[in-house]
């Protein structure tokens, strides 16, 4: 009888702690869910305010700058261009890293803007995240070029222009960028950027950098003046699409200095001169279909250039 009882007892704690444990397994699903859940609404939040960002640190005026922001946890960041609705948008998500598990949380849904020109890789992963800002002229103030980047990067040979340039944007301490005359000083965990030999990123310049291509993910990238930092920091995706997207501005920008140039000259104010290239420019802007296009219309935006420095009443 007793051996009976025993088992019956034994029996008895064991379906406790079993039942036990498929309550707490429960519970705990439960609450991870909702954390989850509740986590996903909270990263669609962040990546609002990441958007609600990137407005402020744009220049209203043609001079570059340089700025970085540390997020409350370690994130990885997801962007994404299209060319939707006129100037197509940037798109933006987060996830976090929390809780007991040191897990990625739900991805919050994706936050877009339509003013940010956005250069990053499509996924980016860190806590600080750092900006260059560079006015697209084209003649004219088109544009930000608005590059993002979280990784650490060793510049190979680079031209004294752009070592300065970027040097001088760059907050004092800042590391994440370092210049190199070989690829051989460069740490193992930076990407390179070599403007001479062979590496993750090659550089290509012509005409002062002014234009070229950069070779990256097996794609070469063809850039103008400040483009150049797009194509470097950017997937192959973001940066063809936000530079289509600054091209599609540039088309409206110049259909509106097309007609003042021509209102100026009916005010007495000769200038006619460069309407022409202007409305070739608008031309070529509606017509663009790749980055191949940007040198053709580099060619025209420096002949306004020149010839608006000469225009006793200047279009811009």
């Amino acid at each position: 009888m007793k051996n009976k009882r025993g088992l019956e007892m034994g029996f008895g704690w064991m379906f406790a702690i079993l039942a036990g444990m498929a309550i707490l397994f429960l519970a705990l699903f439960g609450v991870s869910q909702f954390i989850d859940t509740s986590q996903g609404e909270i990263n669609t939040k962040i990546a609002a305010e990441f958007t609600n960002v990137l407005d402020p640190l744009q220049t209203s005026v043609s001079e570059s700058s340089g700025n970085s922001i540390t997020l409350p946890a370690e994130s990885r960041i997801f962007t994404s261009c299209n060319l939707d609705n006129g100037f197509g948008e940037t798109r933006v998500s987060f996830s976090e890293k929390i809780g007991f598990r040191d897990e990625w949380s739900k991805l919050g849904g994706d936050v877009s803007t339509e003013n940010s020109y956005l250069f990053a890789e499509d996924e980016m992963e860190g806590k600080k995240v750092g900006f260059f800002i560079f006015p697209f002229d084209m003649p004219y103030k088109t544009g930000d070029v608005l590059v993002a980047y979280t990784d650490n990067y060793c510049f190979v040979d680079a031209p004294f222009a752009i070592q300065k340039e970027l040097e001088d944007l760059m907050k004092e301490g800042n590391e994440d960028i370092i210049f190199v005359g070989s690829s051989s000083e460069c740490p193992s965990e930076t990407k390179e950027v070599c403007f001479s030999g062979s590496c993750d990123i090659r550089v290509q310049c012509e005409d002062g950098c002014s234009r070229g291509y950069v070779r990256k993910d097996g794609s070469q990238n063809y850039f103008v003046d400040k483009l150049l930092y797009g194509a470097i920091f950017s997937s192959l995706d973001n940066y063809e699409c936000n530079a289509h997207r600054l091209i599609n501005r540039l088309a409206s920008v110049s259909g509106i200095y097309a007609k003042k140039s021509q209102f100026v000259s009916s005010r007495g104010c000769v200038n006619l001169i460069v309407a022409q290239d202007v409305i070739a420019l608008k031309e070529s802007a509606e017509n663009y279909e790749n980055p191949d296009d940007l040198a053709s219309m580099k060619i025209i935006a420096e002949r306004i250039e020149n010839k608006n420095e000469e225009l006793e009443c200047q279009l811009y």
